[in-house]
C-alpha cells in the first residue's frame, strides 16, 4: 500500500481496508455488545473482576503505548474513513493481529464510542492489572497521591513519574475513576508502563515504614523549601488533593515536610505542577546531578 492514505476520500479508505484487513476483523453495529461495553466503559461503568480492570484506550498514541507494554486488547474498534495516518497503517497489521477481537465500525458507530474527536480510527477496550501495595518491595522512587479528585492531573502525574523514572504511582483515599479516559490521554499511555497502586492509606503508610522509606510530604505550611534535603534510600513522595491537602493520618508517622516557595500571588501551584517540581528534585539528588 504505497498510496497517501490522507489523500484517499472517506469511501477510498474504507475500501482499502476492506481489501486489505477484512479477513482480520469483523463488522460491527451500535448493539454490538462490545459496542455496548465500550459505551458502558465512557459513562464509568467499569467491567472489573478480583485483579483486572476493563478501560479505555482512545487514539493512534495510546494505544501504541499499550501494545509496547503488553496490554492485553480485548477489542480494537477500527473505522477506517477516520484514519489518516500512514503510520497507523504500517502498525494496523500488527495492532489488529494482537487484539483478540477486531472489529470494523462505521463513523456513526465510531462516534458512539469516542470522546477526543481526533482518535485517528482507532479505539480499544484493554485489560489490565490491578495492583496491590504488598507487591511493590523496596523501589528507589515512588509518589503517593491521596485523594486527588482529577483524572487529569492524576495522569500528568503518572506521565511526570514516568520521566524521572519513578517505580510506582499509588493511589490512596480514591476520589477519581482510576484509568478514566481522561487519566489515560494525561499520561500518554505511562499508566501502561509504570505499576498503578491502589490501597488504603493506612494498609500503604504502614507497608511504607515496614519497608524502611523516606515518607515526604508535599505540604505548602512546612518550615523546609524542598532543595533543602538529599532524599536518600527509598523515597515515597506524598502529594495531597489541593482542596483537603494530605489526610491527618500521614503526619502520625515519621516523616520529612517540603514546601515550595511561591514568590508571586498564588499560593500553590497545581497538584500535577507541583508534583513535577519535586520529583524532579528528587530524582536528580538520588542520581548526584545536583
Amino acid at each position: 500500500m504505497n498510496h497517501n492514505w490522507r489523500d484517499l476520500t472517506p469511501q477510498e479508505r474504507r475500501n482499502k481496508f476492506v481489501e486489505n484487513f477484512s479477513s482480520l476483523s469483523y463488522p460491527a453495529g451500535k448493539g454490538h455488545p462490545a459496542v455496548k461495553l465500550a459505551r458502558d466503559l465512557i459513562k464509568n461503568s467499569n467491567k472489573s473482576s478480583e485483579d483486572r480492570l476493563d478501560v479505555i484506550i482512545e487514539g493512534f498514541p495510546i494505544i501504541e503505548m499499550a501494545y509496547k507494554y503488553n496490554v492485553k486488547i480485548k477489542y480494537l474498534f477500527i473505522c477506517p474513513e477516520d484514519i489518516y495516518s500512514n503510520e497507523i497503517l504500517a502498525m494496523l497489521p500488527r495492532l489488529l493481529k494482537s487484539a483478540h477481537t477486531a472489529l470494523d465500525v462505521s463513523p456513526k458507530v465510531f462516534d458512539l464510542i469516542t470522546q477526543k474527536g481526533n482518535s485517528n480510527g482507532l479505539l480499544a477496550i484493554g485489560e489490565v492489572k490491578k495492583n496491590k501495595v504488598s507487591a511493590l518491595g523496596n523501589k528507589d522512587l515512588v509518589v503517593v497521591l491521596d485523594g486527588l479528585e482529577t483524572p487529569g492531573n492524576i495522569g500528568s502525574i503518572i506521565r511526570s513519574a514516568d520521566a524521572v523514572d519513578a517505580k510506582a504511582v499509588i493511589v490512596t483515599n480514591k476520589q477519581a475513576h482510576l484509568y478514566h479516559p481522561l487519566m489515560i490521554r494525561s499520561s500518554r499511555g505511562a499508566c501502561f508502563k509504570i505499576p498503578i497502586i491502589e490501597d488504603g492509606n493506612e494498609i500503604v503508610k504502614s507497608y511504607l515504614e515496614k519497608n524502611d522509606y523516606q515518607i515526604v510530604l508535599a505540604d505548602p505550611h512546612a518550615d523546609s523549601p524542598f532543595f533543602c534535603h538529599t532524599y536518600e534510600g527509598p523515597t515515597a513522595l506524598v502529594m495531597g488533593s489541593e482542596r483537603f491537602g494530605i489526610s491527618k493520618s500521614w503526619y502520625d508517622s515519621d516523616y520529612i515536610g517540603v514546601s515550595i516557595p511561591m514568590f508571586g500571588d498564588c499560593d500553590s501551584l497545581n497538584v500535577s505542577i507541583a508534583t513535577t517540581v519535586l520529583l524532579y528534585e528528587i530524582r536528580l539528588k538520588k542520581n548526584r546531578m545536583i
